[in-house]
């Protein structure tokens, strides 16, 4: 009985001892801590830090892919899509794309470009590597946004502009509200600059000092013009989409209903999207007839445009080709002229 009584203390002891030491590991957080090696460091979760998204697409049309560092392959894009530092953006033919960047800053992709977003030292860069894309920039106060081809360069830190690069060693900047430092990319050392001020544009050639051309004409307007009729067109017709489905669906509910006050109010609500739907419809129809009468003209200029960029490839192509026969010919006579005269 003695012993009995003597190893049931010996154990409550035990269990007491055991549970203030569990409690000293709690310690004031709440949360058991765990034994780690000495060479470990324990990481709190407010100390890691998460990648944050650079932008989002607000409109989508055709086919836009992107593809994010560590990524094999181009996945398609919707407006679920979130862009981060490092993206690369594919625009096919025919498609179209409104992407917004953190800083309130809106870039229009028009079709058939690729480029790609980074950002260092409180800069927000944009490289075109092809294609063309319209800039809204409201005012930036410690951060400047630069957009690159590889022939120019044009920084800016609040206003609306166009980067056009379809052809291999010129560029062309069009600024249509505010001003826009231009610059060209391949100078060494410290590069001259021009400063492009609204409704005017600039060339930037492969190796030159950007040269002032002039104001936008309503030709090179053109493009941006078709671009934002298209997204008016587009986002009209989700807006209808989804007021048809709101209008199904207070329909059902309204034949479910018995409430006198209940089906007051649906009747209220289907008024109000019935209005909207009116005006949604009339912007519509005005923006289809607008888009329209500029597409075939818009359609003709870039043909021209494709077929110029066309034949200064093939010219290219011939100029080497050319002078390749004329390489290979000066080795041949060269050789001759080294082989020993034969004695008959």
């Amino acid at each position: 009985m003695t012993r009995r009584i003597v190893i049931q203390l010996l154990l409550l002891n035990t269990f007491i001892l055991c549970g203030c030491l569990k409690c000293q590991d709690i310690g004031e957080t709440g949360k058991i801590k765990k034994d780690l090696p000495e060479s470990e460091e324990v990481i709190e979760a407010e100390d890691i830090e998460e990648e944050k998204p650079e932008g989002d697409f607000v409109y989508v049309e055709g086919n836009v892919y992107i593809m994010n560092e560590g990524d094999a392959e181009w996945k398609p894009v919707d407006t679920a899509t979130v862009i981060k530092p490092g993206s690369e953006i594919k625009l096919d033919d025919n498609s179209f794309a409104q992407v917004n960047l953190s800083q309130n800053k809106e870039l229009e992709l028009n079709e058939s470009t690729l480029m790609i977003v980074k950002e260092k030292d409180k800069k927000a860069n944009i490289d075109v590597m092809y294609g063309s894309l319209k800039a809204r920039i409201q005012k930036l106060k410690d951060e400047e946004l630069e957009i690159k081809t590889p022939v120019c360069v044009a920084a800016v830190r609040g206003t609306e502009f166009a980067v056009v690069y379809e052809e291999e060693d010129s560029s062309e900047v069009e600024v249509y509200d505010g001003s826009v430092n231009v610059q060209n990319a391949e100078e060494k050392g410290k590069p001259e600059s021009i400063v492009v001020e609204k409704d005017s544009w600039a060339s930037v050639r492969a190796g030159r000092k950007p040269e002032l051309k002039g104001e936008i004409d309503e030709q090179r307007a053109l493009r941006w013009k078709h671009l934002e009729l298209k997204k008016s067109v587009f986002m009209d017709a989700r807006k209808l989409k989804r007021l048809n489905m709101e209008t199904i669906r207070l329909e059902k509910m309204g034949k479910l209903v018995r409430e006198p006050a209940k089906k007051e109010r649906i009747k209220n609500q289907l008024e109000k999207i019935n209005s909207r739907k009116e005006e949604i419809q009339k912007s519509l129809q005005d923006n289809e007839g607008s888009l329209k009468n500029i597409s075939q003209e818009y359609r003709k200029l870039r043909q021209a445009k494709l077929k110029r960029r066309q034949d200064l490839i093939e010219k290219r192509k011939k100029t080497i080709m050319e002078n390749r026969k004329d390489r290979i010919k000066e080795r041949k006579k060269n050789i001759q002229q080294r082989m020993p005269i034969k004695k008959r």
